[in-house]
């Protein structure tokens, strides 16, 4: 796609130069929806792509127009590029039998100590890591600033203290677990339904070499919704022991 869009840039004449960009986005775009989520594709096909695609003798500026829509997708690869170099030159999740435990809000809303329950214990193994995308932390805000939740705010307290110094982890929750986010690729557009996001997100990580994913949630939906994607989802310690109201540990 960059000889391309290259092509594009130094192409003798206007009709070229626009062949040229399109060959590569649609070329591209096949690529993509082979091994990513079809957003990723339908990114290529911007307004800038459809203008530059309908142009006609009438079009004004024609040359500027390809060009701003090449350096425009330029700058995404590179974008991409950076991402997938900090992906694997930070990436710690080789360890295969490490479970990689996906909380979303509802689980961090319901399990109050989330940071100092025996993670591992309930998922049968010596360690764990605590996954919280950073679409969690967007709803827990919401909570916070709009439903006036008196539980988001401590619990946006907890992942700051944590996760404060290193941005997105992984941070030391004790000896056996450890916290992270899970941050947004570039230019990612999220879908409508945040419980569907967030099990795309779960899709994306275990499509990720590491141990298996588990999400980990406080909503009866969510659960169907996960396992419906073919991820493996619980609810959480906390709903299953006081979900009938014999008492909380949620405070």
């Amino acid at each position: 796609m960059r000889q391309a869009l290259s092509n594009s840039e130094s192409a003798i004449d206007v009709t070229s130069a626009r062949d040229y960009l399109l060959k590569g986005v649609e070329q591209f775009s096949t690529f993509l929806t082979q091994f990513v989520d079809s957003l990723w594709g339908d990114r290529l096909y911007s307004t800038g792509y459809w203008a530059v695609r309908d142009m006609s003798d009438a079009t004004p500026r024609p040359r500027p127009l390809v060009s701003a829509e090449a350096n425009s997708l330029i700058r995404w690869l590179d974008e991409i590029d950076a991402e997938l170099q900090r992906i694997e030159r930070d990436d710690e999740w080789e360890e295969t039998n490490i479970p990689r435990i996906i909380l979303d809000t509802s689980a961090i809303v319901r399990e109050g100590e989330f940071d100092t329950f025996d993670w591992p214990g309930w998922a049968g193994t010596q360690r764990a890591r605590l996954v919280i995308p950073i679409l969690v932390v967007r709803e827990l805000d919401d909570l916070k600033n709009f439903r006036k939740s008196d539980k988001a705010r401590p619990r946006l307290k907890k992942l700051m203290l944590y996760l404060g110094a290193t941005a997105r982890g992984p941070a030391v929750l004790s000896a056996t677990t450890s916290i992270e986010l899970l941050m947004d690729p570039p230019r990612h557009v999220r879908l409508w339904n945040d419980d569907a996001e967030i099990t795309r997100r779960a899709q994306y990580l275990a499509g990720r070499r590491g141990g298996p994913v588990r999400l980990v949630t406080g909503d009866y939906t969510m659960v169907f919704t996960a396992r419906a994607a073919g991820i493996q989802a619980d609810l959480t310690p906390a709903e299953i022991v006081y979900g009938d109201g014999a008492g909380s540990r949620d405070s």
